[in-house]
């Protein structure tokens, strides 16, 4: 457990801001269903392949080689677990924790808008049909 009571505030923000950016990332797949009639198929890929294993669910990131785990953590996806966890367990102090709060807000506000870019293209091309 955190020692000081700041540990779990940040935590706790930090937890808020990556729970909004796996909302938006999720949202984001989904609005692939305004160009096909199923995504099922991709956000089931996208889910395992991106959101749980460069996330750090599976195993924390620090067992792959350094170049591979370099390449993630310019990624959305280790924001999302490994980094909020590494906080939690006072792996990261200081000011590399504003750091990661820093680029999990820049992976928030670019997941946002780019969910926002595509919803409304997909929403001028949404038709219902029914009664």
């Amino acid at each position: 457990m955190p020692g000081q009571l700041l540990s779990y505030f940040v935590f706790a923000l930090v937890v808020v801001l990556s729970t909004l950016l796996y909302f938006f990332i999720g949202n984001l797949t989904s609005c692939f269903a305004f160009w096909t009639e199923e995504v099922w198929a991709t956000r089931w890929l996208f889910g395992i392949v991106f959101l749980e294993l460069m996330s750090g669910i599976f195993f924390p990131l620090d067992v792959l080689p350094s170049f591979l785990a370099k390449i993630i953590s310019f990624t959305p996806f280790p924001y999302l677990v490994y980094y909020p966890l590494k906080i939690w367990n006072q792996g990261v102090v200081g000011m590399e924790t504003f750091k990661i709060m820093g680029i999990l807000t820049f992976w928030l506000l670019v997941s946002l808008f780019l969910r926002n870019k595509i919803w409304k293209k997909g929403m001028k091309r949404f038709a219902a049909y029914g009664n």
